[in-house]
């Protein structure tokens, strides 16, 4: 590809285990599959990141999941306290997708 180095933007493990009976399951799949191949293409050289929910610009999205950047990082200051993150550190699916702070 005539790169030295290849990051791909997937999704949080907890997402599609969450979600993946309901909504979105081509979108999981496709995630799953992207990072399956990047893994054989760039073996030594590719980077991962799997954040639950992404914020930035001016407006909500669902696919993929995202939030504007005022809103974004007000959730984020509130969901990345310690009480928050200890419980969604236990939560069941859903609800550990959704106490997950954003990242920008």
């Amino acid at each position: 590809a005539g790169v030295d180095r290849f990051v791909y933007v997937s999704v949080a493990s907890a997402v599609p285990s969450a979600l993946e009976n309901f909504a979105l399951k081509g979108y999981f799949r496709g995630k799953s599959e992207a990072e399956r191949e990047l893994s054989l293409a760039f073996p030594e050289n590719s980077t991962v990141v799997r954040p639950s929910f992404i914020y930035g610009g001016d407006s909500f999205n669902v696919a993929p999941p995202r939030v504007p950047e005022g809103y974004g990082s007000f959730v984020k200051s509130i969901l990345s306290t310690g009480l928050i993150r200890s419980i969604a550190g236990v939560a069941p699916g859903i609800m550990k997708v959704t106490l997950s702070p954003p990242v920008a």
